[in-house]
């Protein structure tokens, strides 16, 4: 009994050392921290840009942003006007909020398709013709190929899902529970 025992502990010790050691270098090991691997936008990615096809791109892309984004805050400040001002029976605010916001909107899109008009210019004509096919793509509501997943979709198709059971998803065998 006293054999079983005396193993009992060498292992439990022994455990117990991995686990301190563990411990200690998750605390004070590896203090490097190491730079995050530097991916590159799908788009440019795709369209394998040269060096200076990579540096247009990048102020395309930051000037974009920046409009972009200015407008996204204006959106949200109007928003925010929008339904926090329910208590107010002005109609004709709200209209003129909510115009205002589709005039902002109205205004992303027209800059999203400068900047795509913008990116396709400095596109050499087989990288113009990839894009052109990306677009294609993304339009028609496909993750391009290059995307996560393969450019595969989760799950079938939105038409051919299978019935709901009771108000349910299915559950993949599994029965319903009982009522």
């Amino acid at each position: 009994m006293k054999d079983l025992n005396i193993k009992w502990l060498w292992v439990l010790g022994g455990l117990l050392l991995i686990n301190l050691g563990l411990l200690l270098y998750l605390l004070f090991g590896n203090t490097a921290k190491k730079p995050m691997l530097e991916r590159k936008p799908l788009l440019e990615a795709m369209l394998n840009f040269d060096e200076e096809q990579s540096i247009q791109f990048e102020a395309l892309k930051n000037a974009h942003h920046e409009i972009i984004t200015d407008n996204n805050k204006k959106i949200k400040v109007l928003k925010n006007r929008l339904f926090t001002d329910i208590e107010n029976d002005e109609e004709n605010d709200a209209a003129a909020t909510a115009q205002r916001i589709g005039e902002l909107t109205a205004t992303i899109d027209l800059e999203t398709r400068k900047h795509f008009k913008e990116v396709r210019e400095i596109c050499n004509e087989e990288q113009k013709q990839k894009f052109d096919d990306f677009l294609k793509e993304v339009l028609a509501g496909n993750r391009p190929m290059n995307a996560p997943n393969g450019g595969e979709h989760p799950g079938p198709p939105p038409g051919e899902r299978p019935p709901m059971q009771g108000g349910r998803p299915p559950m993949d065998g599994m029965q319903p529970p009982p009522r």
